[in-house]
């Protein structure tokens, strides 16, 4: 064999080794940067995951305050009229148990037998006369 057949397959074998090894590298590459590709996107959505979830936690706290907040300004208000109510029932009652020539008894005009007008007091009918022969016979 001739020495420059001889050089030309050394020069052919050296370029497809080199040409192999480079694509070996390559693949190598390839697969290591799609490994990491996975797994970046990976935790990528895994901390999106974590972010919606702390961003919707903390919405749904808001609303909860919010609403618990209006409940008991409502609850509040709804006790604040009470508590004026009460004062002014008890202070009526006093009135009406340290004065008691000021309120004597009265009949009042049973509803449904006699016209009444706006804002007169009235007694509801057959309740009210069977309650007060109740009450009168004790």
């Amino acid at each position: 064999m001739s020495i420059e057949r001889r050089l030309f397959r050394l020069v052919l074998l050296t370029g497809l080794l080199c040409f192999i090894l480079f694509e070996a590298v390559s693949l190598f590459g390839m697969y290591d940067v799609e490994r990491r590709t996975v797994e970046n996107s990976r935790e990528m959505g895994e901390s999106a995951a974590a972010f919606a979830e702390n961003i919707a936690d903390e919405a749904a706290k808001k609303r909860l305050t919010l609403f618990v907040g209006e409940k008991a300004r409502g609850i509040g208000t709804d006790l604040e009229r009470l508590r004026e109510d009460t004062e002014i029932l008890a202070k009526t009652m006093t009135r009406i148990l340290t004065h008691k020539d000021e309120y004597l008894p009265r009949d009042l005009p049973i509803g449904g037998e006699t016209p009444i007008r706006s804002k007169e007091p009235y007694s509801p009918a057959a309740r009210y006369r069977i309650a007060l022969s109740v009450l009168s016979s004790r």
